[in-house]
């Protein structure tokens, strides 16, 4: 159960991550094209675009290869709570994340300017996110439902209603407490 709930948050925060990413880079690249836009033949342009496409690039490779680690991770963990898995809703959820990923490389090319390139690449993948988070959290309520665990997505608390029960505490330290009352 521990697994699930953590790989359940990682794929959360992973994909968080990727969203907040993928806001800045576009962010940088629109600023960039169209700061440029006066001069496309420049050195400076080009090197600008070409450091942002690369570094765009590469933080887009590493964000997807880890949410596929830990989206991995996350389903076999349902499997082993439930015969399903993640159901119906959170395989769904995942196909559709990877559909819109997909078009995300492929679509804004066929986009006639710079803003409605960034504009449709922008919206599939923060749409992608927000679908794998929503089936994430879909999931892990089902989940909860089906174990009647109340903490599966939560972190386990420090402190329980068991650690406030007198009678399992150690004879000598209720002794002590006692003798300490009596004072």
């Amino acid at each position: 159960m521990s697994t699930f709930a953590l790989a359940g948050r990682r794929v959360v925060l992973f994909a968080a991550v990727y969203a907040a990413l993928v806001v800045i880079v576009q962010a940088v690249n629109l600023t960039v094209v169209t700061a440029g836009a006066t001069d496309p033949t420049s050195v400076t342009t080009t090197a600008s675009v070409l450091l942002v496409s690369s570094l765009a690039g590469l933080i887009g490779v590493v964000c997807v290869l880890v949410l596929f680690i830990s989206v991995t991770v996350w389903t076999i963990a349902a499997h082993r709570l439930s015969a399903s898995g993640p159901g119906f809703l959170g395989y769904a959820a995942l196909v559709l994340t990877t559909v819109l990923i997909a078009l995300a490389y492929v679509l804004p090319t066929r986009m006639p300017t710079v803003a409605t390139i960034v504009a449709t690449d922008s919206a599939l993948r923060l749409g992608a996110v927000a679908v794998l988070i929503a089936g994430v959290l879909t999931v892990r309520a089902r989940m909860r439902r089906l174990t009647g665990e109340a903490t599966l997505g939560a972190r386990q608390p420090l402190v329980t209603a068991d650690d406030w029960d007198a009678s399992t505490w150690d004879p000598t330290v209720m002794s002590e407490i006692d003798r300490r009352r009596r004072r």
